[in-house]
């Protein structure tokens, strides 16, 4: 398995420069539980595991809230 810093240098493509902003917080929430935690602990993958939780409830909540401006102004 590949280590939260080989991780981060993949999550870096130009060509996604509108999420590479979530990509960096997301990586270096999980590299900073690396090494808070150690490798292969079982804090770190409770840690891994909040930390994706939370960002896909993030991006659940961003999702709807554009979903409810975009329809807020079209209908103006």
């Amino acid at each position: 398995m590949p280590s939260t810093t080989q991780r981060l240098s993949r999550c870096r493509d130009p060509g996604r420069a509108s999420d590479e902003s979530a990509d960096r917080t997301a990586a270096l929430s999980l590299l900073v539980g690396e090494l808070a935690y150690g490798d292969g602990s079982i804090h770190d993958d409770h840690a891994k595991v909040g930390i994706l939780v939370g960002s896909f409830i993030a991006a659940g909540i961003g999702a709807l809230i554009l979903r409810r401006t975009k329809h807020t102004t079209a209908s103006a």
